[in-house]
């Protein structure tokens, strides 16, 4: 029952309701194969006596009413109605097959977009604190995963129980006494199987999820580090790792298969032990064998809809033990985005217009986990329309700092106000469209250059004059024209067909892009020669008085137009110096 009620957590209410419409599809297809079943009686009956239709109440009872004017002619109403009511049982069956299939299609597509959207709204810091391994898997594999190994055996477990026992009932209902022997051979025959597998499934089941981690960890190890792998020649470390990671999950998939198929090939054996015994004992105990042979037809057939039931039904309590790991990570991910979502706090997306300054009142911020703040006490005012270099040794906080400018950073104490306007939760994401970011690191993703520098705009609704001017101030025009396809030329995965320099340059002018209020560059020029600096710092001279720009450095050089500069020592403000 956790592992429905969960289920049913994960799903959204239309889901559910999909659920319980499938749910009397599958109890109308279980009444239409059971009365199938059971309409193989009286064909077979008539078949081997044509006179029991005279002599039988219920025959007597049909034949009359059916309008056949002959025993052979009434056979054939038999197969017509036996044959009608088979067909119909099977097509409701692939009906809920297929419906079976579209619910868990649509399970993968709304709870993916769902995931992907919780974890886009977390904090930077949500980030830092994961691993991104961890989160592509929940994404990716563990969603797949639970969608088949947990939702559709679900739903293929209740279709084939329901199924299971309305053949069941019949069987009782015809000769209980039969019924008791045969039940109880398959009952103990399960319940055998099951006490020998129960703690190896779920065993298996939280092997295969470790396992699983460790496969995304190792493989987005090697690729993300292939150049400092190569260069120290720890190949054959990672691809170790990395295989013993898969080994461990194949070989929990494979003995998953195992357990999940063990007891079909006992179920047949007893099945065929069934129908030759029920055969031997009808043989030796009635001497008028002929009129067992319809009851026989029935029980052979029941056995035959019903084994392949009692398989399914089986294998998906196998696949259900081993996927509940998947399962509980799944539902811990998705309980986090309904309790966000369930609060949604109104936010205003209108961009800044900074005319004062931007002031930092008492500003302290500690990571989680941390010993000491990062940044302490900090009081200052960068205003608007001038130009201020960031300075400091490595770990004085400049990182953060840019950071916390930028709205990264929740959980600080103290205030940060643009315009006299305190930043929070409902204003970040227009404060974030004033700003034009340039870290030291540059993503890239595998599209064109026009594509990278108007970044996460349709390609449709690109502005080729915005791009080209961006472009020319961040200095990457002249190389971009001396590529073959010149801004259609695709950089490859995180620009790797492009030198350091340029993939900075292309990040520059994708801060350019938007036109924004404020730039701020994190050590942006790092990767740049100095005659390419140079450069840009002259252009970036132009936008000075224009714009609010804000420059971490270590070189000295850069900073030479700045109007002051802020000096950052274990995370508190040493000194502002003006230098106009």
């Amino acid at each position: 029952m956790q592992i429905v009620r969960k289920l049913l957590f994960l799903l959204q209410p239309r889901e559910r309701i999909q659920l319980y419409l499938l749910m009397a599809a599958v109890i109308f297809s279980a009444m239409f194969e059971m009365i199938g079943i059971a309409s193989i009686s009286p064909f077979l009956t008539t078949a081997t006596n044509p006179e029991a239709v005279y002599a039988n109440e219920w025959l007597s009872f049909a034949y009359r009413y059916s309008g056949a004017e002959s025993p052979e002619e009434f056979l054939i109403y038999l197969g017509v109605f036996s044959s009608t009511f088979i067909c119909i049982s099977n097509a409701f069956i692939a009906f809920t097959l297929w419906a079976q299939l579209r619910i868990a299609g649509n399970f993968r597509y709304s709870i993916s977009t769902r995931l992907m959207a919780h974890y886009a709204e977390q904090d930077y810091t949500f980030f830092l604190d994961n691993n991104t391994a961890e989160l592509h898997k929940n994404l990716i594999s563990e969603i797949d995963f639970v969608s088949s190994s947990i939702l559709r055996p679900v739903l293929r477990f209740i279709a084939r129980l329901i199924a299971s026992i309305a053949i069941i009932l019949l069987i009782v209902f015809m000769d209980p006494i039969l019924a008791a022997i045969v039940g109880f051979g398959f009952g103990l025959a399960y319940v055998l199987v099951f006490l020998f597998v129960r703690r190896k499934i779920s065993r298996q089941g939280e092997l295969r999820a470790s396992s699983n981690t460790d496969r995304a960890k190792s493989a987005n190890e090697l690729l993300a580090g292939i150049k400092t792998i190569k260069m120290l020649g720890k190949e054959t470390y990672f691809l170790r790792k990395f295989a013993i990671a898969v080994k461990d999950n194949t070989r929990t998939t494979a003995m998953n298969g195992f357990l999940g198929e063990l007891p079909r090939y006992l179920l047949e054996a007893i099945t065929l032990v069934s129908v030759i015994l029920v055969a031997t004992i009808f043989l030796g105990t009635d001497e008028n064998f002929i009129q067992k042979i319809p009851m026989m037809g029935v029980y052979i057939y029941a056995g035959y809809r019903l084994l392949p039931n009692l398989q399914q039904v089986y294998a998906s309590y196998v696949q259900l033990g081993f996927g509940h790991a998947g399962l509980d990570n799944l539902y811990l991910a998705m309980r986090e985005v309904t309790e966000i979502n369930s609060e949604p706090d109104p936010k205003v997306e209108k961009r800044f217009r900074l005319s004062d300054c931007i002031e930092l009142r008492d500003t302290t911020f500690t990571y989680p986990g941390a010993d000491r703040p990062s940044l302490d006490s900090l009081n200052c005012k960068i205003l608007a329309h001038r130009t201020y270099g960031v300075v400091g040794k490595t770990g004085a906080g400049k990182s953060t700092f840019i950071d916390l400018l930028l709205g990264l950073l929740p959980g600080y104490r103290g205030a940060i106000l643009v315009d006299g306007c305190r930043l929070s939760e409902r204003n970040l994401g227009g404060w974030r469209k004033t700003i034009g970011y340039v870290p030291q690191s540059i993503y890239l993703s595998d599209t064109t250059i026009s594509e990278n520098i108007a970044f996460g705009v349709h390609k449709d609704c690109m502005d080729e004059e915005r791009i080209r001017r961006a472009a020319k101030i961040a200095q990457a025009d002249e190389f971009i024209h001396l590529l073959p396809n010149g801004f259609k030329t695709v950089v490859g995965e995180r620009g790797v067909r492009l030198s350091g320099g340029q993939v900075q340059r292309i990040g520059i002018a994708r801060a350019l892009y938007s036109s924004p209020e404020i730039l701020i560059f994190d050590e942006a020029t790092s990767a740049l020669d100095k005659d390419t600096e140079a450069a840009l710092v002259e252009s970036l001279k132009k936008l000075h008085g224009n714009k609010t720009i804000i420059i971490v450095a270590h070189r000295l050089e850069t900073l030479k137009y700045c109007d002051s500069i802020i000096r950052l020592e274990n995370g508190s403000i040493a000194e502002i110096e003006n230098l106009s």
